[in-house]
């Protein structure tokens, strides 16, 4: 029998090709594409004690940071104080089964970003001190809700408030 490298070569092809189809198969077939689907945040540090909706997949953590001057104040002996820098990093909630807000979110991540800062930027820093916290979130989450048209987020959080003084 002659040894020929033409069907030897043919015969590994086959047999890598039939690898991939089975493969391939087994894939499909066993769910284990199913497994890896929806949003995962597992890169948001555990230390900010965030919410278990975050950590199940319903949260937006990638506004990322950002910066903002709050208004000048105008003081009673007709001087004015410069507004202060801040930097703040908001998350939102919002429902994990909506996806079609998740994607509406994503492609309006600059107006929702700019109404953040806005917000932060319409008030002084004594007007913010007199706030509550949770006043503070309703306002933003109202703003932020009104740029969205297919759903509205839950609440918004903040990993990151820090006012320059």
């Amino acid at each position: 029998m002659k040894f020929s490298l033409n069907a030897f070569l043919t015969g590994c092809c086959i047999v890598i090709l039939l690898i991939i189809i089975g493969g391939t198969a087994v894939f499909f077939t066993s769910g284990a594409n199913r497994r890896h689907s929806g949003y995962q945040y597992s890169s948001v540090p555990q230390e900010f004690r965030l919410p278990p909706q975050a950590e199940n997949g319903s949260g937006y953590v990638e506004l990322g940071n950002i910066r903002a001057i709050t208004l000048p104040e105008q003081n009673a002996d007709n001087t004015i104080t410069q507004g202060i820098p801040l930097v703040v990093n908001p998350w939102l909630s919002y429902q994990a089964q909506d996806t079609e807000l998740y994607e509406e979110i994503i492609t309006k991540k600059r107006p929702i970003a700019a109404a953040v800062a806005g917000y932060f930027s319409s008030l002084t820093y004594d007007e913010f001190r007199s706030l509550s916290e949770q006043q503070i979130k309703q306002e933003l989450l109202a703003r932020i809700n009104q740029t969205l048209v297919l759903g509205s987020i839950d609440a918004i959080y903040f990993d990151t408030l820090i006012f320059f003084e």
